[in-house]
């Protein structure tokens, strides 16, 4: 199956170095490149293109962050892939809580784009491991060792993690539990507010608020 690839970069060189990287896989195909950020929306409806890799850099007056809000309502199926040169944690859950579906640094870019790109096409998320790692270490300086005795708080402290990409390990080690049961909690979870993919725990997630901290 082929996976129709829109590039929106105001920066030639790096558009010109993910394209070869892209176009260098059998499977991946190059829809379009939009230098102008301001005309994805327009360029999505000409290319309808599986997954949008975005540079998240702000170089001019149009925020990054909003243009993934926009893209998000464009198309609530389209894959997102968004990258940046600095690891900002703030930034990381802005764009996700904006709709991102993926997020990979720019100085790793070449040799995670196309795992990020498939990972979301797929109706997963990508995180870039480093930043993975500190998310989840800043997570749990923020919420401190002990969890909320509230079932609503250990699940939305859950689903949170959940939808910034962390693994059952990872989440299994910052809760204090089981693999097993990180497992089983996430499976009720998917059941209870009727999710199917990551992509829908992760709007759910957004519906809640529970990205828009990015303190």
């Amino acid at each position: 199956m082929t996976i129709r690839i829109l590039l929106a970069d105001d920066y030639p060189i790096i558009a010109l170095g993910l394209r070869k990287v892209l176009e260098a896989e059998d499977e991946i195909e190059i829809a379009g490149v939009v230098s102008d950020l301001g005309q994805i929306v327009s360029s999505m409806n000409e290319t309808a293109p599986d997954v949008v890799v975005l540079d998240c850099e702000r170089r001019g007056a149009i925020d990054p962050i909003a243009v993934i809000a926009a893209i998000r309502s464009a198309d609530p199926n389209a894959g997102l892939v968004t990258f940046s040169s600095a690891g900002d944690l703030r930034l990381v859950r802005r764009a996700f809580a904006a709709g991102a579906t993926g997020f990979v640094l720019e100085g790793s870019l070449h040799s995670e784009v196309v795992a990020a790109v498939r990972t979301v096409f797929a109706g997963g998320m990508y995180v870039n491991p480093e930043l993975g790692a500190r998310l989840g270490s800043d997570e749990h300086t923020s919420a401190g060792a002990v969890l909320d005795p509230e079932p609503e708080g250990r699940e939305s402290r859950l689903l949170r993690l959940l939808a910034l990409g962390h693994t059952n390990e990872e989440i299994a080690t910052q809760l204090h539990v089981a693999v097993g049961t990180v497992k089983s909690q996430r499976a009720r979870l998917m059941r209870k507010f009727a999710l199917s993919t990551r992509v829908d725990l992760v709007r759910h997630a957004i519906r809640l608020g529970l990205l828009a901290d990015a303190d």
